[in-house]
């Protein structure tokens, strides 16, 4: 049986992706900010501006890897399949 064979092969590739997807953003995240960092020390050490588009952009990235990482339940592959099934469930008696 070859990997893309596998019952589990679709959803190991789209949870890969996912986090394929969370390390690029990471990524970008260092390199932008780093440079954003750069250009404010080099611009006016008095005026300190790189931490708020870091800020902000650390709230998507803390986001964007708290779905990749399943640490945030609410809308969590596990609860995706219990509202299908309580759809499923509420809806064998019509």
């Amino acid at each position: 049986m070859s990997m893309k064979e596998h019952p589990q092969y679709e959803e190991a590739r789209r949870r890969v992706k996912k986090l394929k997807g969370f390390y690029s953003h990471l990524l970008v995240f260092l390199l932008v900010n780093a440079l954003l960092f750069t250009v404010n020390m080099l611009q006016d050490t008095d005026k300190i501006w790189f931490i708020y588009p870091l800020g902000g952009w650390f709230i998507g990235l803390f986001f964007h890897g708290m779905g990749v990482f399943n640490t945030f339940s609410l809308f969590s592959k596990d609860w995706e399949d219990k509202k299908i099934q309580e759809f499923i469930d509420r809806n064998k008696d019509e």
